[in-house]
């Protein structure tokens, strides 16, 4: 499977993978699992590691993609 980079326009979509921050420091590869936006805020559900998931802002999202 090729790795996808981040769209040029910074959406992401159900399947893309991305490098995440977490609030505890670590970054971790993660698979987009849903999308979500509420008043101009969009957050990204995440899966990583072995049964874990995370919910994420952009700010979060590392700029270059798996």
């Amino acid at each position: 499977m090729a790795k996808k980079k981040e769209s040029e326009d910074g959406q992401y979509k159900v399947g893309d993978h991305i490098k995440a921050k977490r609030n505890d420091g670590r970054v971790v590869d993660a698979t987009v699992r849903a999308v979500s936006q509420q008043n101009e805020e969009v957050k990204l559900i995440v899966d990583y590691g072995h049964e874990e998931a995370a919910t994420i802002e952009i700010w979060q999202i590392e700029k270059q993609g798996l």
